[in-house]
């Protein structure tokens, strides 16, 4: 699983955390190699995102300003220069915590969405800086509970989503899926991906949205419902 992140670590700290690892196994149990591999990673890959990674690293590590262009949700630009003081992987996001000479204040900047960034050449002085809790309270979402009509063959998915204590059986040999929503994009575009194997069952707003969308894409395929 550190492959997956060995890029965010230095040499040093990849093998000694190797190590402590070890540590933790008990001495009568060998591991073989390739018996658990673990991949974090996209199947094509994000190159760019590897090189900002490592110029996020080599900031922290030398306390130097860092400048780049940052794309809120609908894509809006704006250029942000931050001094660097925590790099963190969220489920399967790495995000920054900076302090933001332009608002001058603390924020937290998700790295996939940074571009043109560069490694300034200005060291900073650190100020006082209290790490976030990594409860993910931090991202900004509003999450709002959601049921979901699925078929058995989205069983296995929803116990990624909401674990099997939010899972129950329905008459119609299917099951309904409680958990909480993020009412943005991706948390449609995952709706959406479930194709009619998925039913939104509440609230009323998510389903109007959902039509909406679904509207909206059938218009662009020239279709009529």
């Amino acid at each position: 699983g550190l492959d997956s992140v060995s890029t965010a670590l230095s040499p040093k700290e990849l093998v000694g955390t190797l190590e402590k690892v070890k540590n933790l196994l008990p001495k009568n149990q060998t591991v073989k190699e390739n018996q658990l591999a673990v991949d974090l990673t996209a199947w094509m890959g994000n190159n760019s995102l590897l090189v900002s990674i490592k110029q996020i690293r080599q900031a922290l590590a030398e306390r130097r300003l860092l400048r780049f262009q940052y794309h809120d949700r609908i894509g809006n630009a704006s250029l942000r220069q931050v001094e660097p003081y925590q790099l963190v992987l969220k489920e399967t996001y790495w995000y920054l915590h900076a302090y933001c000479l332009e608002k001058q204040d603390f924020r937290v900047f998700k790295v996939i969405r940074m571009s043109s960034l560069s490694l300034e050449k200005t060291e900073f002085i650190p100020r006082e800086f209290s790490p976030k809790p990594l409860d993910g309270s931090w991202i900004e979402k509003t999450l709002i509970p959601i049921q979901l009509l699925i078929e058995g063959s989205l069983y296995e998915r929803m116990l990624e989503l909401c674990g099997q204590d939010h899972i129950a059986p329905c008459e119609n040999g299917g099951y309904i899926a409680e958990f909480h929503f993020a009412p943005d994009d991706a948390g449609y575009n995952m709706l959406l991906g479930f194709g009619e194997k998925c039913e939104c069952i509440a609230p009323d707003q998510v389903r109007t949205e959902l039509m909406k969308r679904i509207k909206i894409l059938a218009d662009r395929y020239k279709l009529n419902l």
